[in-house]
């Protein structure tokens, strides 16, 4: 529950990152198109980034729109002038997609090398106790007490056989 919470907490807070962004863009009108396009992607890119794909994919968006509306003649309408801002604002949008997906990309895969980075630490810590044992009964109940810590519940049973093949 709590994750698809904080799972869609961001896009609201996306919308209010790339508002406060156009903000704080238009309150310093001496820089440029390019460096204001770049300041967007990077939040773009931020959205992304904390929030994954779906957030990063509005922030995009809005950034564009905004990009478009508020810094590209005629400025506050939706109507592009230059024939030249028509493949600016594709190439940003395009560009914005395209970075707020590879850096979602990015953290899952991150994710993903954790648990296994956490598996690979638990099968080597089964391994030694195996290697530091020698005998079956102490050897077992590494094994079980290993099994219990990487399947993470309170107890492991490991049953033998006997010489009748009973338990």
């Amino acid at each position: 529950m709590r994750a698809s919470v904080g799972r869609w907490i961001g896009y609201p807070t996306s919308v209010l990152v790339v508002g406060a962004t156009l903000v704080l863009l238009k309150l310093f009108p001496q820089l440029t198109t390019s460096s204001i396009a770049l300041l967007l992607l990077l939040a773009v890119f931020f959205c992304a980034w904390v929030w994954q794909s779906g957030p990063g994919l509005l922030a995009a968006v809005l950034a564009t729109l905004g990009f478009n509306f508020l810094f590209l003649p005629p400025l506050y309408t939706f109507t592009i002038e230059d024939p030249r801002n028509v493949s600016a604002l594709v190439v940003f949008l395009v560009s914005g997609l395209l970075i707020g997906r590879l850096s979602a990309l990015s953290r899952q895969r991150l994710t993903l090398l954790e648990a296994e980075r956490r598996d690979l630490i638990a099968l080597t810590q089964l391994s030694q106790g195996f290697l530091a044992d020698t005998n079956r009964e102490s050897l077992l109940g590494v094994a079980a007490d290993r099994l219990r810590q990487a399947l993470q519940c309170e107890q492991i049973a490991i049953l033998l056989a006997d010489e009748r093949g009973d338990l």
